[in-house]
């Protein structure tokens, strides 16, 4: 989750938007509004290697997106 929150001030809006979108993901889960195998679907999609192509302009951020999101979508 820290990952997730740091990715909040990268300064790429691709990645705070997608990073927004996985706490909310997260935090649906966590109160009972998504069950686990949904929650981790709609992490997956988030990292999306043909949607996340098309709007990553930093390799390194994209990296570091991708990994935070795998780890919350393994905890799902």
């Amino acid at each position: 989750m820290s990952q997730l929150q740091e990715m909040l001030g990268c300064g790429h809006g691709w990645a705070e938007e997608r990073a927004q979108m996985a706490l909310d993901i997260v935090e649906q889960r966590n109160s009972g509004a998504l069950s686990p195998a949904e929650a981790a679907e709609l992490l997956e999609d988030l990292i999306s290697t043909d949607k996340l192509e098309a709007v990553a302009d930093n390799i390194q951020v994209k990296a570091a997106l991708v990994s935070a999101i795998s780890i919350a979508a393994k905890f799902a």
